[in-house]
């Protein structure tokens, strides 16, 4: 990698002598600083740059041609790195600065009220867990919508769609959602170096999967070849590439979380995805636990991030989210629980670059008209009840 790395700046630093005043400037740039990584050749173009426009004004070639060497780095790199799904081409970053503002915007939109709702009734036989709601304001949410509906970004249409889901306004959230569906259904897609839309559109995936349940997976999957299959490697892989791209920070937790969640609830789809051998309860034991690590790392203390490691232990122990005598993994592997944990996580390491070749492939990709057909099948199965809902959550 080092040495492809090093031929792309050799290469860069041939067309730099093309403009006059390169060869001087990187003698005493060279001096005080040494050229390493694409990092390195970020420093020294923009430097160049900044030492060009104080002495004159950049002509439009010189201009073109400081980008182009940007861009045949990022592309070398990325075509020759061993893990693609963690990379991140910071050209094809979108300009992002709107986000800020919108954030800002939708926060005055929350009202004081909290709810809570109880959430996997099943899942313990003693402990009950609910989430909290925030209100928000109905019609600064249309407001909201109105203001940023034409700013193109999955976070703006997954951020504004969840209240409305949440709520059970299903017809209009979803149509919302639809919106960042369709970036999220197809390679390629504008926003995959861009970690807010990213994480976007790993949200509606999960959200849509959610709506749909099984029962909808299996019917569409009679529908559209291979449908079922196909979303879920997408849910997969664009929780992967929150993980590995975002470097530990908050977002990768609920997607370690999220990840965990969805290779369990779909256990035997998943045993043919990952390919045999493989027991997807082990994934389910290593990424809740590297979300309770991430937790850590990021100082968060408290019982949601321990349970995730309860939730890790307890899979392992007992094979079962409810403590039993059959000994679970512990038993039935040759691996200690933290073994086990790095196994998952090269496996799906491996198994998230295998998907992301599928994915630039273009085998995973769905139409305008499948997504739209999802998203009405989403809508009927999924019937407005938004009035009964709040009066619900306010007793």
């Amino acid at each position: 990698m080092d040495e492809i790395v090093e031929k792309g700046l050799k290469s860069s630093l041939g067309l730099l002598l093309s403009i006059p005043e390169f060869e001087i400037f990187y003698k005493d740039f060279s001096l005080e600083k040494k050229v390493e990584g694409k990092e390195g050749l970020y420093l020294l173009t923009e430097t160049f740059r900044e030492h060009i426009t104080k002495k004159r004004e950049i002509s439009e070639e010189e201009n073109i041609l400081l980008k182009h060497i940007i861009e045949c780095a990022e592309n070398e790199v990325y075509a020759n790195c061993k893990f693609k799904i963690s990379n991140i081409n910071k050209v094809k970053i979108p300009n992002e600065a709107f986000i800020t503002e919108f954030n800002n915007d939708f926060q005055a939109i929350k009202t004081d009220d909290l709810f809570f709702e109880q959430i996997n009734e099943r899942k313990y036989k003693t402990v009950k867990e609910f989430i909290s709601l925030h209100g928000v304001d109905g019609k600064g949410l249309f407001k909201l919508y109105e203001k940023y509906k034409d700013f193109n970004h999955p976070y703006i249409y997954d951020l504004i769609s969840e209240p409305l889901i949440q709520a059970k306004n299903y017809s209009n959230g979803i149509a919302v959602l639809k919106k960042s569906l369709k970036y999220a259904f197809r390679y390629p897609n504008y926003f995959w170096d861009s970690i807010q839309g990213t994480n976007a559109c790993a949200t509606s995936l999960y959200r849509i999967q959610f709506l749909l349940g099984k029962d909808g997976l299996m019917v569409l999957n009679k529908t559209i070849n291979n449908f079922e299959i196909k979303l879920l490697k997408l849910i997969f892989l664009y929780l992967s590439r929150v993980i590995y791209m975002s470097e530990s920070n908050l977002l990768s937790i609920d997607a370690y979380s999220n990840r965990a969640r969805i290779v369990r609830d779909y256990k035997y789809q998943f045993m043919g995805i990952f390919g045999l051998g493989v027991i997807p309860d082990i994934q389910y034991i290593s990424d809740k636990y590297l979300a309770y690590s991430t937790a850590t790392k990021n100082n968060l203390v408290g019982i949601p991030w321990i349970q995730l490691m309860w939730d890790s232990m307890k899979m392992y122990r007992h094979g079962s989210h409810i403590p039993n005598s059959y000994g679970g993994y512990q038993e039935t592997e040759d691996a200690t629980w933290m073994q086990l944990v790095q196994r998952g996580n090269i496996r799906s390491i491996n198994l998230s670059e295998t998907i992301l070749k599928e994915f630039e492939n273009y085998e995973l990709n769905f139409t305008n008209s499948e997504i739209d057909y999802i998203c009405n099948y989403a809508i009927n199965k999924n019937k407005d009840d938004f009035e009964n809902y709040i009066e619900k959550i306010k007793k």
